[in-house]
């Protein structure tokens, strides 16, 4: 029983630490997606200006 309980402990906190990987990465790739449209409506405005 004890065993059990520590195994299961130790899935639990490699799943804890695995969601915690995928929030960073999301966290991000949120942060990339805001500066690359930041980008692209610069870009737009800037062709806007040139036509």
């Amino acid at each position: 029983v004890i065993n059990k309980h520590k195994q299961l402990q130790n899935e639990n906190t490699n799943l804890i630490s695995h969601n915690a990987q995928k929030d960073i990465f999301i966290a991000e790739s949120k942060a990339k997606n805001v500066t690359k449209s930041k980008k692209i409506k610069s870009l737009e405005y800037m062709i806007k200006i040139l036509e």
